[in-house]
């Protein structure tokens, strides 16, 4: 998929970023301390409650029948510009954007601009204005909830970002690449409804992250340092550091890019 992405010609070279972008979806997470697992299009996906899908831009009629699926079962999708545009052998859906996904995300897409690298348009979403720069698509929203709307240039007053419902599901599109602060916000309502949030048996700054993982006895807290800076944490209970085997409690130094591996009870 990110090869025929790559080829693709009707998009910035320079800008498409696809790894950076889906850092950018997965960072609003990490900050949480919420686990992300990646996961390739051949993968079962209808155990996660959450699946995120940006930039999909290569989807066979299979991998769209397994969203569509996954959505009308009970998940929520997130998915983005510049997705859905070619089947598997790089060839452009005929009629345009796929019916199923018109159905999953109750809209259409029309089209999808490439800016000028100067270019910059304006995202209303919740009371709130983000910048948008790289890529506007213009949406045909139907069944859809609007969410968020352009403010500038002939966009503006057309849907940005809508909310569908399909089925048990829930399907989001995000039809413009925004600045983090939107895809912050955007995810922090959507773990908020979907209670997403974690146990903070750790309180930590940016730039610290604790991921967990879990067995049928215990769970497994990763500390990590990410900056060149001494952070200080607190440990809300004792835990049992599996590196130095000594009792964590209290108040912690963590060094620069220093690793901690935490164990505690379930």
């Amino acid at each position: 998929m990110r090869n025929a992405l790559n080829d693709a010609q009707g998009f910035s070279n320079a800008t498409k970023q696809y790894p950076q972008t889906l850092q950018k979806h997965y960072h609003s997470f990490w900050k949480k301390d919420i686990s992300v697992d990646i996961v390739t299009l051949n993968q079962d996906i209808t155990s996660y409650d959450l699946v995120m899908a940006p930039m999909l831009y290569m989807m066979s009629n299979e991998t769209i029948s397994k969203l569509e699926n996954y959505v009308a079962n009970g998940g929520t999708l997130v998915s983005s510009y510049i997705s859905g545009l070619v089947n598997e052998t790089d060839l452009a859906h005929l009629s345009g954007w796929p019916t199923s996904l018109k159905r999953i995300f109750g809209m259409g897409v029309k089209e999808t601009d490439t800016l000028y690298p100067k270019d910059r348009n304006v995202l209303a979403y919740n009371g709130k204005q983000y910048e948008i720069k790289d890529y506007c698509t213009i949406l045909e929203a139907k069944e859809a909830e609007v969410l968020g709307t352009y403010m500038e240039d002939f966009y503006q007053g057309n849907p940005a970002v809508v909310k569908n419902s399909y089925g048990k599901g829930k399907a989001y599109f995000i039809g413009a690449r925004t600045e983090q602060a939107f895809l912050d916000d955007l995810y922090g309502d959507i773990q908020k409804e979907m209670n997403l949030q974690v146990e903070n048996e750790i309180v930590h700054e940016d730039g610290v992250s604790v991921q967990r993982r879990e067995s049928d006895e215990h769970c497994y807290l990763f500390v990590m340092n990410f900056t060149e800076q001494k952070q200080s944490i607190t440990v809300k209970e004792p835990l049992y550091d599996l590196l130095t085997e000594e009792i964590k409690q209290e108040h912690i130094e963590l060094l620069p890019y220093e690793v901690m591996v935490l164990k505690k009870e379930k």
